[in-house]
């Protein structure tokens, strides 16, 4: 169980969970001459052999969370639930998803070994947030998604993409998050070429956004599947 404390008044807003305290700060932002109601926030948290952190710029998005940076740790991200969540999704996150960010943590460790490294490590996760290291190229910059790169040639990666697909559906796992180019990362290798990392993969089967009941039929699944597979490589292979 969990207590939240907020009050409207007030820009300061604590989150206590399961021991571990959330301080949010929200800013208003002015552009010029126009305000705009968009705001930003800043996370405080605290994880265990790293002590207290400061989340730092957002450097992702998804359907119920953001991705930060991380602040004087450029090694690492957090994922946390987005403040501003409309309503819809915060009744299905509470309903279907309550536990998020352990379903990632879990998820990772009975990948199987075959495909393991081909998705982003989760190092520790509650039911406020998890926390990721960020994907790094050979040379030591960040590695960017496929949307990034628009489009890519390389053979090995679309080998490594091809046989990441038929595993995971000869043996009937439903990631049906990964086969696009906001999840899919490009990581080079330097000599070893270019290589597949997936930063999300928390969504199995029938749990997507908005619902879809009809993938409770594993044919529903192994067609969604196909379909994403087949899309990216007609939208991103060059």
């Amino acid at each position: 169980m969990f207590n939240i404390r907020m009050n409207k008044n007030f820009f300061d807003s604590f989150i206590i969970l399961s021991g571990i305290s959330l301080q949010i700060w929200k800013k208003l932002v002015v552009f010029s001459h126009v305000k705009l109601k968009t705001q930003l926030y800043m996370f405080k948290f605290h994880m265990e052999g790293r002590g207290e952190l400061f989340s730092g710029q957002k450097i992702g998005t998804g359907n119920f969370r953001d991705c930060y940076s991380v602040e004087n740790h450029k090694d690492i991200c957090i994922k946390i639930i987005k403040p501003d969540l409309e309503r819809f999704r915060s009744v299905q996150l509470r309903i279907f998803r309550k536990n998020i960010h352990q379903e990632e943590f879990d998820t990772w460790q009975w990948l199987p070994k075959e495909i393991k490294n081909y998705f982003n490590p989760v190092f520790y996760a509650n039911k406020c947030f998890s926390v990721c290291p960020r994907p790094v190229n050979d040379d030591g910059s960040y590695a960017q998604s496929l949307r990034h790169y628009k489009r890519i040639a390389d053979e090995k990666f679309w080998e490594e993409i091809s046989f990441i697909y038929r595993f995971i559906d000869q043996n009937q796992l439903w990631f049906l998050d990964i086969f696009n180019g906001y999840n899919t990362y490009i990581v080079d290798k330097g000599k070893e070429g270019f290589s597949p990392l997936f930063v999300d993969y928390k969504q199995l089967g029938w749990k997507a956004f908005p619902l879809q009941l009809d993938l409770v039929f594993h044919i529903r699944r192994k067609e969604k599947l196909k379909r994403q597979y087949e899309r990216l490589v007609r939208n991103y292979r060059e």
